[in-house]
């Protein structure tokens, strides 16, 4: 007889699930939207605007997700294209709307 082992009928395969949840994950992402050149001005003219410590909302796409989060402005560098937030920065390309 079996004893005191449970049976579970559904798992199988030894990491299956994390494949499982690879494979969601991989058929949730997108591709990088192209911006306009009006969504592209809206860009420049909000990094002009901002000053540090002022909240934005901050769109961006990252290893085929698109995240929105609140952020902290830090400031924008335009030699090395990056803008810094409290906690993370971006780049010029990664950036898709910021109000």
């Amino acid at each position: 007889m079996r004893g005191m082992k449970k049976w579970l009928p559904f798992k199988s395969l030894n990491g299956q699930y994390e494949y499982i949840e690879a494979m969601k994950k991989e058929k949730k992402k997108v591709e990088k939207p192209e911006l306009s050149l009006d969504q592209i001005d809206e860009l420049n003219h909000a990094l002009i605007t901002f000053r540090k410590g002022d909240i934005a909302k901050v769109k961006y796409f990252q290893d085929g997700e698109i995240i929105q989060k609140e952020a902290v402005f830090l400031r924008c560098n335009g030699v090395s294209k990056t803008v810094d937030f409290k906690g993370f920065t971006l780049t010029f390309k990664s950036l898709i709307a910021l109000e």
